[in-house]
């Protein structure tokens, strides 16, 4: 087998760098001379929502206590979705599980079968108890949502 070589390119033989020609990435236009003006368009315009002096502050504030924000919670003024209560009750009851199992382990508790069935149902128990908490609070907002339906 013939062994491949990369051609060399021969040297610039007596051209200055002047006389070579200009190569231009964009090669279906060519630049505006450094001379020509370029042309931009300055607005001013309000770049903050933020209230001019004098304007009401219309935004609702923050919650002060956990009684407030279950208030507006229920009355509708927070809503309740079910992505995020769908991913926050598996990601801490698998957070809590992880927890329990790094407990138990370090402890030993994880050697034997009647260890691992022990862990086993604590999990399950927890498990429930975080499904049942969501369902309560789905069913909190359902009911919230019917009476206010109900009021007007």
């Amino acid at each position: 087998m013939a062994k491949h070589r990369k051609p060399k390119i021969p040297p610039l033989q007596g051209q200055a760098a002047s006389n070579l020609p200009v190569r231009w990435v964009d090669s279906t236009s060519e630049p505006a001379p450094p001379d020509t003006p370029t042309t931009a368009t300055w607005g001013s315009r309000q770049s903050t929502n933020a209230p001019q002096i004098g304007e009401p502050d219309t935004a609702e504030g923050y919650s002060a206590s956990a009684p407030e924000l279950a208030h507006r919670f229920l009355s509708g003024k927070l809503k309740l979705r079910l992505a995020p209560i769908g991913l926050l009750i598996p990601v801490g009851w698998l957070a809590v599980v992880a927890w329990m199992f790094q407990q138990d382990n370090a402890a030993g508790l994880l050697q034997t079968w009647s260890g691992m069935k022990w862990f086993l149902l604590k999990s399950l128990l927890l498990g429930v108890a975080c499904l049942t908490a969501g369902a309560v609070l789905l069913c909190l907002r359902w009911l919230a949502s019917r009476t206010a339906g109900d009021a007007t």
